[in-house]
């Protein structure tokens, strides 16, 4: 019976039948049969990814939703009641519109520590930068120091947040505000290089940078220094 809840609690999802905010209060009150029922991998690519907004999470889990429903073979209507993808369009319309981004002639002076320690993200970030992204970096020293995370973080990590306190590129999110202490990891973002929603972590006073692949619900280590990882692996995403 509980199983047949969530499939049509799925269904629901992939007819566009939830409201985001109804899709994110049904999630949080089933979160644990999914988990249950669901496989790992299915439960890690429905799971809203709320980095994405309110919106995205939503349109993110019914793709998934989707795909998991014809594995399984059951039918859905594939002419949505809401289209999520449409309203996740206007919202990115509105958020670049409203997003006083600094103007690039304005980036070598606003980045300049970002680019004296990073140079090669530096050229790459600016070089791909579009309309919809968000770069940050209001950080102040004073106020990481105050952070539970301060004393758990590589100098490395530090001093990237100190050059950049929030990346949003396509799918790319990193930011002080996504650090999230997960056993013996620590969240710093995401990077969707296999499946949406794969995560990147740290471990406390390391500077390696581990992966998360949550289509195989795997965890490897990335890059052994997070100074390369920066310069070589990310550099490179972004220029994909």
């Amino acid at each position: 019976m509980e199983i047949n809840n969530i499939v049509n609690g799925l269904k629901h999802l992939s007819e566009g039948l939830f409201k985001p905010e109804e899709w994110i209060n049904w999630w949080e009150q089933n979160d644990n049969l999914v988990k249950l029922f669901l496989p790992p991998r299915w439960y890690l690519k429905i799971k809203p990814k709320m980095s994405q907004g309110l919106v995205g999470a939503t349109l993110i889990s019914q793709n998934a939703a989707r795909e998991y429903l014809k594995s399984i073979n059951q039918p859905y209507n594939e002419s949505p009641h809401i289209n999520y993808a449409e309203e996740y369009r206007k919202q990115i319309d509105l958020i670049s519109l409203e997003y006083d981004k600094c103007n690039l002639n304005d980036f070598d002076s606003k980045f300049f520590r970002l680019k004296q320690t990073y140079p090669v993200f530096f050229v790459s970030m600016k070089k791909h930068l579009s309309k919809n992204d968000i770069v940050e970096n209001n950080l102040a020293e004073d106020n990481l120091a105050s952070s539970y995370f301060y004393r758990l973080l590589h100098e490395d990590v530090l001093t990237f947040f100190y050059c950049i306190s929030q990346l949003k590129m396509e799918n790319t999110f990193i930011g002080v505000n996504m650090l999230e202490l997960r056993g013996e990891y620590i969240k710093i973002g995401e990077l969707w290089l296999n499946s949406d929603g794969d995560e990147l972590y740290i471990r406390p006073h390391e500077s390696a940078v581990y992966f998360h692949d949550i289509g195989k619900n795997e965890m490897y280590i990335l890059n052994n220094s997070f100074y390369l990882f920066v310069e070589n692996d990310l550099s490179k995403f972004i220029s994909k």
